[in-house]
């Protein structure tokens, strides 16, 4: 149940990315790159973590919705 901040990079400008939790998959929110591809300090995207999230390392990941480029994170879940 925590809130945390995604930060990427190497997507494609203005390009609608969207941010999931790998498991149980869900759609955790969708944010915009910024003219260099990235969403970063300045405009990150926030979420909950899934009270059902799984206790260890966990997967986050971000798919480009015009080029289908896929970024990927872990947060570790005690």
């Amino acid at each position: 149940g925590s809130t945390i901040t995604a930060r990427g990079a190497g997507f494609r400008a203005g390009e609608r990315v969207n941010v999931y939790w790998n498991n149980p998959r869900r759609l955790l929110g969708t944010i915009t790159a910024d003219s260099q591809g990235r969403f970063t300090d300045s405009a990150p995207v926030t979420f909950t973590i899934p009270a059902d999230a799984p206790t260890g390392v966990n997967l986050i990941g971000g798919v480009g919705q015009l080029t289908g480029d896929l970024g990927k994170g872990y947060i570790n879940v005690e």
